[in-house]
C-alpha cells in the first residue's frame, strides 16, 4: 500500500510520522509520535469531511475499553483535517482476519467473546446518542494480549 507521507514526514505541526498503517473510506491512518514522545494514530481525513468530523467531535470525550480514544482534530498548513487518536499497539488481529481463519465457522466461545465486546462498545455509543457509521469486520480488532 502506498501512502502519501513517508517515515520522518511532519505534515502536521507537533507530530512526526513513523509509518502508514492503513487506509479506509475516510482517509489514511499513520502511526506517529508527538514532539513530546506520545505515540498516536493520525487519520488524514480525505473524504466525507463533514460527516467524519461531526462524528469525531461527538466522540472526543467518550471513554470505553472497547473503543479507540479520540484526542483531537488538527489542521495542517494546507487546511487538511487530521484526527489525533489512540494508537493501539501489540499486534492485534481484526475480526475479518479471524473469520477468514475459520472458513467453517468460529468456535462458539470465540464468537461470544467477540460479540460481547462489540455489543459493549456499540451499546456505549448508542447510550450517548451516537451511531457508528463504519462498523465492519476490518475495523474491529482485539489485541493479542487481550
Amino acid at each position: 500500500m502506498k501512502f502519501t507521507y513517508t517515515s520522518g514526514s511532519r505534515p502536521l505541526d507537533g507530530f512526526t510520522i513513523k509509518r502508514g498503517v492503513g487506509a479506509g473510506g475516510f482517509g489514511e491512518v499513520y502511526f506517529a509520535t508527538s514532539d513530546a514522545g506520545k505515540e498516536v494514530a493520525l487519520k488524514r481525513v480525505q473524504r466525507n469531511l463533514d460527516i467524519e468530523l461531526r462524528g469525531v467531535r461527538q466522540c472526543l470525550n467518550l471513554k470505553h475499553s472497547n473503543l479507540i480514544s479520540l484526542f483531537d482534530i488538527k489542521y495542517d498548513d494546507e487546511g487538511e483535517a487530521w484526527v489525533v487518536m489512540e494508537y493501539v499497539s501489540g499486534g492485534g488481529e481484526t475480526l475479518k482476519d479471524v473469520v477468514e481463519l475459520h472458513p467453517n465457522g468460529m468456535p462458539p466461545e470465540e464468537v461470544d467473546r467477540w460479540f460481547r465486546d462489540i455489543a459493549s462498545g456499540v451499546g456505549y455509543l448508542h447510550d450517548h446518542g451516537i451511531v457508528h457509521r463504519d462498523l465492519k469486520s476490518a475495523n474491529i480488532l482485539v489485541l493479542k494480549d487481550g
